[in-house]
């Protein structure tokens, strides 16, 4: 594969159940792509001879938090920064505690690569299958397995091989199709950043070569989308003069690119306008591409307010009232059919009410079961009738258009996370026709 622009930025996250290793991962590839500094390993060095352990427990590079320390567990997601001479690396290290797997689905709702480890001596465990599920939903682009502790074993090749060929059985049953699978020791540093002489078996890359070369994937075929945050009006409040007259809009390009002087519409409500202006940090630009914080001018004077979308035209987002969507539950408190909560699209929140939950993920079975409620995990379809229409899309065509957040609209609390499979107009008929991640 030919090297990439060392400019480019990759985010992935990590995952796996408890004790599996992940901390230990990442510490490890920070402290061997040299990473970490002198005064943290020194920190850490102490920490670990405090605590009696011959050897410098890495996993604490991560595990930020007293009560992480003291348990030796991952309990909240701990991000981390780092680059090589051929890319730059945002890292999120989730938890792997069932009770923490709403924070695998924060970790893993913005990630390019998801980093799943898998203890070599316990095999495909729940939440192993759990947190496939949540990487197919979820759309994560590519799957790295890094089947680990294979110095535990004496690095038995037929073993490793045995796991990995159940894995890639059960990542073609829930769609991923790019999944890469290696043998990894965390601990004692085997293929993390260098090959390890110890496989002769294994002749594929090591884990941050794999990195380094894996697709920061992009919204196929997804034109122009800007939602709105704020109307910026100074008037008086302004020092400048020039900006005592401004209208803009400002928020943050979400996918496609615009232009000075291109049609756009604003929705819901379907006002056909131009840009007249884009401006970031009082400087005018001719254009602004996706991940762009900037202000809109508008050529016409168009009521534009805070969770409405201003879009290209030609493959602009219908207006839809009802949802068709997987979520994945994070609630203590169970969901029921019925329930009232708020749907949080975009920068567009509205009341909505859940009409049916139509069936949960066995993930023993890796297929739909009936259900009467969703537990606390679970992964679930439902459909969701909403008070007012928002610009959905659907999941597998753009992640940042398909995807919603359900909340408490008593508490404010985040209930759960939702990816958007198809959607039909509030009154429309729906017939169930089958069950697809």
């Amino acid at each position: 594969m030919a090297a990439r622009d060392n400019t480019s930025l990759l985010r992935l996250a990590t995952a796996g159940s408890v004790d599996d290793g992940k901390s230990t991962l990442v510490g490890r590839l920070l402290h061997d792509s040299k990473s970490v500094l002198a005064d943290q390993l020194a920190a850490v060095t102490r920490v670990s001879k405090d605590k009696g352990l011959g050897h410098v427990d890495l996993a604490l590079l991560t595990d930020g938090l007293r009560s992480e320390r003291e348990q030796g567990i991952t309990i909240d997601v701990a991000y981390r920064y780092f680059a090589t001479p051929r890319r730059t690396f945002i890292l999120a290290d989730c938890p792997g505690h069932v009770q923490y797997t709403r924070n695998t689905v924060t970790g893993s709702s913005t990630a390019d690569a998801l980093v799943l480890l898998v203890d070599v001596r316990k095999g495909v465990l729940e939440q192993t299958r759990r947190h496939l599920a949540v990487a197919a939903l979820l759309r994560v682009p590519s799957v790295v397995i890094a089947i680990n502790k294979v110095d535990l074993i004496d690095y038995d090749g037929e073993a490793y091989a045995r796991i990995a060929q159940e894995l890639a059985a059960i990542a073609t049953g829930l769609g991923i199709t790019d999944v890469h699978t290696l043998p990894v020791s965390a601990l004692v540093g085997d293929n993390i950043v260098d090959r390890s002489g110890r496989m002769p078996w294994y002749d594929g890359p090591s884990l941050l070569e794999l990195l380094e070369e894996l697709p920061v994937a992009s919204d196929p075929g997804v034109g122009f989308r800007f939602p709105v945050q704020l109307t910026l009006r100074p008037q008086e409040a302004a020092r400048d003069a020039r900006y005592r007259e401004y209208r803009g809009y400002a928020g943050r390009v979400s996918s496609g690119s615009a232009h000075v002087g291109q049609e756009v519409v604003v929705l819901p409500e379907g006002v056909h306008t131009h840009i007249a202006g884009i401006d970031f940090a009082g400087v005018e630009l001719a254009e602004a591409v996706t991940g762009a914080s900037i202000s809109l001018r508008l050529a016409d004077d168009v009521d534009v307010a805070r969770g409405e979308l201003i879009s290209s035209v030609a493959d602009a987002p219908a207006p839809v009232t009802e949802l068709d969507a997987m979520v994945c539950w994070l609630a203590d408190r169970p969901l029921l059919p019925g329930a009232r909560v708020l749907v949080k699209h975009g920068t567009r929140t509205v009341q909505a009410r859940v009409g049916e939950i139509v069936a949960k993920l066995d993930l023993d079975l890796m297929a739909p079961e009936e259900a009467d409620q969703l537990a606390l995990n679970d992964i679930g379809r439902v459909r969701v009738r909403l008070a007012s229409p928002v610009l959905a899309e659907d999941y597998t065509v753009t992640r940042h258009g398909g995807s919603f957040l359900m909340i408490d609209p008593q508490t404010q609390g985040t209930l759960a996370a939702g990816m958007i499979r198809g959607h039909e107009v509030f009154g429309n008929d729906f017939t169930a026709d089958g069950w697809s991640i």
